[in-house]
């Protein structure tokens, strides 16, 4: 809940990545500077994050940070930026590179598509934000549940509620969004919060 914070501790991981010379560390690391200035709401800044980290990037970090600058150009209000990176990841294969992280490091597909969900949403397109969230929540659902990653699942039934509302479909919305007030107080982590503020 303090982006702030682990931005600033991501400077010490930086240097670290630097001093190993270490290209995958390097593109995670991007990806979270990312997600701490998005958290901040500075969209600009972490698009330039996520794009800069597209240079050093492999595995899967390259699918996360080229789906998540897509979202912040859309959210920037650069829809031609947005649909560029938007295009190069949805081209991307889904690779895993053996130095990679794993856990809630990896971007799957459902994760990107997710993401591909929040683009469309902030370029104004609610069809198309309710095709990729769909899509996304369906493949979390049908992956084990100790390969899920909850916390991206729960952004992907927020982008299907809002496509819902968007759409005039509201026992559907309603339908995607309960799973997400049924979670524990003690996952409401604050970019949750956040979401369901919106």
């Amino acid at each position: 809940g303090r982006p702030e914070i682990a931005e600033g501790h991501t400077r010490t991981a930086w240097a670290c990545a630097e001093a190993a010379d270490h290209d995958v560390l390097r593109g995670w690391i991007r990806a979270t500077q990312h997600t701490a200035a998005f958290w901040q709401d500075d969209f600009g800044r972490a698009a330039e994050y996520a794009e800069d980290g597209l240079r050093y990037a492999g595995g899967t970090s390259r699918l996360f940070l080229a789906s998540a600058a897509s979202a912040d150009f859309a959210r920037a209000g650069r829809a031609d930026k947005a649909r560029e990176l938007l295009q190069l990841a949805e081209d991307l294969p889904v690779r895993q590179e053996t130095s990679e992280p794993g856990g809630i490091f990896l971007c799957t597909p459902e994760r990107a598509e997710g993401f591909w969900a929040d683009t469309q949403l902030a370029l104004g397109d609610a069809r198309r934000t309710a095709v990729h969230a769909d899509h996304s929540v369906t493949q979390f659902e049908a992956a084990p549940y100790v390969l899920r990653n909850v916390g991206s699942e729960r952004m992907a039934r927020l982008q299907q509620a809002k496509a819902r509302l968007l759409l005039g479909e509201l026992d559907g919305a309603l339908e995607a969004v309960q799973p997400v007030l049924d979670t524990q107080v003690e996952y409401r982590v604050r970019p949750l919060i956040h979401r369901l503020a919106e």
